[in-house]
């Protein structure tokens, strides 16, 4: 019920914002018991771009990391930034994940 919730919520919407925030809570629970970070990002990725304004980036950017898929996370990390350009542990973590990105 929660990924339809998100689905149907209007992008950047407060429901959007809601929903995402859910489906996170979700992904670390599911994170947490089975470590498998490829399921944990394929169902936050579509909560981050629906609702960016949420402050999902970093963890997302984070399971993107642990799977060495640094294109991702910099480009998750920049979307992040631009909604909380004061952000410096994201933008630390952004300068980080360019590196290993070559």
């Amino acid at each position: 019920r929660v990924f339809k919730f998100l689905k149907e919520a209007k992008k950047n919407s407060d429901e959007a914002v809601l929903g995402a925030c859910l489906v996170k809570t979700l992904v670390d629970v599911l994170f947490s018991a089975t470590q498998d970070a490829k399921k944990a990002s394929d169902l936050l990725a579509p909560a981050a771009k629906k609702a960016p304004e949420a402050g999902i980036g970093v963890p997302l950017a984070q399971l993107f990391g642990k799977q060495r898929r640094w294109k991702e996370a910099v480009e998750t990390l920049e979307r992040h930034i631009a909604i909380f350009p004061e952000d410096e542990s994201a933008a630390k973590m952004l300068d980080q994940a360019r590196n290993f990105a070559g």
